[in-house]
């Protein structure tokens, strides 16, 4: 049916609050949500039946299918062996189907056992993917379900996911990447899980499922919605699938690459719950730590390093998208550990001209009297001198300038 559309050995970086989803990820819900509010009498040549009007909610766009027991029973013979704690089926009564008492029985006992399918990974990750196809799924909302369970193939799936910022997919699909869930799941990726880049991760295949077909056959594979005149909808293209091994780097391109969309598109839900996950210290935490990275690895003692040109493309979309409430952003990153996070790599600043204009420019578009206050308060206040200090001492002209502007 049509979807309705509504963070060195002398000073390491300090590590970046990250909020719940990054510290917990059990607490990351399911993005896809069912409910069946109502049900219908239908009538076909043989006989009457109740259908069941699912309500889907497929990162917070909503859209209806109808499925009747028969529809029903087949979905839970086919994944009882795959999950055998699935709850059991309502009883199958004769000539019951319309009765009040059966359906009033039946409605609940079908929310439960969906909702255990949503929560199951076993089920969420199944080759044949029966239950995408039975809530009628196109595949970009599949690959970002699977993404956010943190399973052995979550690294098949972020650069598949990531792939829903490409102009083919961004209209219909990308409004995903700024669900809540999505967010948090990249924040948990950078924070907690990724590993240093440049080494190559031996990863699991890529999903069966997720082998290149003919569009028309990956839209009834995904479960789309079907066109008008019946026949499977081209309307969402296959998502190619990720190659075999990767790099780490590869992953957190993709994730930043999201987070970025999200940030620059998805409204001010979506930059509240990367502020409020703690988003923007675990940037300038990742950003120093790669920064770091590239110091120890570079030939001239980390002159020509350079902050991390992906990481700051999704500082610059939260600076551009919050406009004149940016200063209060930093002011709450200071007040909340990154004071003691920018003190921690000042060294940094002194080994390298692109890093110490970084931050002085950051502290300089902020520097009105809530962003002072929180740089210079008393449980912190030395820190935040010996910052400036270092600045006065980092081989940028520009950077030492500004200090002494910021005096």
């Amino acid at each position: 049916m049509e979807k309705d559309g509504e963070q060195p050995a002398a000073a390491p970086v300090a590590a970046a609050k990250t909020g719940s989803a990054a510290g917990e990820p059990g607490r990351v819900k399911s993005p896809v949500q069912i409910q069946i509010p109502t049900t219908e009498e239908r009538s076909s040549m043989l006989k009457s039946f109740t259908a069941y009007i699912i309500q889907v909610s497929d990162f917070g766009r909503s859209y209806q299918i109808e499925r009747r027991f028969d529809d029903f029973a087949k979905l839970h013979a086919e994944l009882v062996e795959v999950d055998p704690s699935l709850p059991s089926m309502p009883e199958k009564k004769m000539w019951a189907s319309l009765d009040s008492s059966t359906v009033a029985e039946r409605r609940p006992a079908f929310e439960r056992i969906l909702r255990h399918m949503l929560r199951s990974e076993s089920i969420v990750m199944e080759k044949t993917q029966a239950l995408w196809k039975f809530l009628d799924m196109p595949s970009p909302g599949v690959v970002a379900a699977r993404y956010v369970f943190k399973s052995s193939q979550r690294a098949s799936y972020v650069r598949q996911c990531s792939k829903l910022t490409d102009p083919k997919y961004e209209k219909e699909h990308a409004y995903r990447l700024a669900h809540e869930t999505l967010i948090k799941t990249n924040l948990q990726l950078l924070t907690t899980e990724a590993a240093s880049p440049g080494k190559q991760q031996k990863r699991p295949p890529a999903p069966e499922d997720s082998e290149p077909r003919e569009p028309s056959q990956e839209a009834r594979d995904a479960g789309a919605p079907s066109s008008p005149e019946g026949k499977a909808s081209d309307e969402v293209p296959p998502l190619a699938p990720s190659s075999p091994t990767a790099s780490a780097s590869e992953a957190e391109a993709a994730a930043l690459e999201m987070l970025r969309w999200a940030i620059a598109n998805g409204g001010p839900a979506a930059r509240r719950t990367f502020l409020d996950e703690r988003g923007y210290g675990a940037m300038i935490g990742l950003l120093f730590r790669r920064g770091r990275e590239a110091i120890e690895a570079s030939k001239d003692g980390g002159k020509s390093a350079v902050p991390h040109p992906q990481i700051r493309t999704v500082l610059n979309a939260l600076v551009k998208a919050e406009g004149d409430k940016y200063s209060q952003v930093f002011a709450e990153f200071l007040a909340n550990g990154g004071v003691s996070l920018l003190a921690s790599v000042k060294d940094i600043t002194q080994k390298s001209q692109g890093f110490s204009e970084f931050l002085s420019k950051l502290l300089w578009i902020s520097w009105d009297f809530e962003t002072q206050r929180a740089f210079l308060s008393g449980a912190h206040d030395r820190e935040a001198l010996g910052l400036l200090s270092a600045l006065f001492e980092c081989p940028s002209r520009t950077a030492r300038v500004c200090a002494g502007l910021l005096l």
